[in-house]
């Protein structure tokens, strides 16, 4: 005979006119007494067979009717109960299974939806939390990419103009006090 819509097991449904039971489809779920499988909501998943909604983990996403999570890519996080991917924002990095942004250490820049961070070259310089390297002032100088988290002054006898990786001695007869853009000539 006909089994009734309270006979049916958790995990299954029992579709009117049917004499018989079905495994609940992934994608959705069934309860004790469903006559047909309800869709399962963006920000859970439902693997086949389920009677119930399970939460969507940080690292991962899950849309409408997900069987299973999805790998969170790089250059967007997840937090917990993800419906969709969210572009990291700039000035933080997102490797994949990214729950959460990190933000881009000094020294480095990080423009938006960035999957790791990038080294400033030198000339340029960027403090933490940047989206792009910034020119070192004349009279300084950022030397390599990963020391450019500020720039340093340059020493009497030397100079530089803006953007610049080292300082330049003075030639012969000519000076600079300490941070100079340029040399001046020596008084006879």
């Amino acid at each position: 005979g006909r089994q009734s819509a309270s006979a049916c097991p958790a995990g299954t449904y029992c579709p009117k006119g049917s004499s018989s039971f079905a495994l609940c489809p992934g994608g959705y779920y069934c309860n004790a007494t469903s006559t047909n499988a309800t869709g399962c909501p963006a920000g859970k998943y439902c693997p086949g067979g389920s009677s119930g909604l399970s939460p969507c983990p940080g690292g991962f996403y899950c849309p409408a009717l997900s069987d299973d999570y999805l790998d969170c890519p790089a250059g967007g996080y997840c937090p917990a109960g993800a419906r969709n991917v969210t572009a990291c924002p700039a000035g933080n990095y997102c490797p994949a299974g990214s729950a959460t942004y990190s933000p881009c250490p000094a020294g480095y820049y990080c423009p938006a939806s960035a999957a790791t961070f990038q080294g400033c070259v030198g000339g340029l310089y960027s403090g933490p939390g940047a989206s792009a390297c910034e020119t070192c002032p004349a009279g300084s100088y950022c030397p390599s990419p990963t020391a450019n988290s500020g720039f340093s002054g340059c020493a009497s006898g030397t100079y530089s103009a803006a953007g610049a990786d080292a300082c330049a001695d003075c030639a012969a007869g000519r000076f600079a006090g300490a941070e100079a853009t340029a040399c001046a000539e020596c008084a006879a």
